[in-house]
């Protein structure tokens, strides 16, 4: 597993959660998101993520099909969840998110022109 913290100073105290969650009902992704910002990988293919707390800790790592992480936050508030096709691209895809409301890409496309599940028609 690979962890990356990029906001300099940032404390090091990353929480981070990756649970298969593929096939698993939404409510197991919601249990585990409560007061966190979440972010869960919806497509097809391994890609790096991070999600970020308002206030909180960034965590950063490579997800899997179906995998969820989370960074914990003191107070939670607004956050942002990214998706990057590789931890060394600076141009990904970003979103506000809430906390307890586990954000879920659906496709990658370079330069914010990603699916989101919450943006779904």
């Amino acid at each position: 597993m690979q962890l990356w913290t990029g906001l300099p100073g940032a404390v090091l105290g990353l929480a981070l959660t990756g649970a298969a969650l593929w096939g698993q009902p939404a409510k197991a992704a919601q249990d585990e998101a409560a007061g966190k910002v979440c972010v869960r990988n919806g497509a097809d293919r391994a890609m790096f993520f991070a999600a970020e707390a308002r206030g909180g800790v960034r965590a950063a790592r490579w997800l899997e099909p179906g995998e969820q992480m989370c960074s914990a936050a003191v107070n939670p508030a607004k956050g942002v969840v990214s998706v990057f096709p590789d931890e060394d691209v600076q141009e990904g895809c970003s979103r506000l998110a809430s906390p307890g409301l586990p954000e879920t890409l659906l496709e990658y496309h370079d330069i914010d022109r990603c699916l989101w599940e919450s943006l779904k028609p």
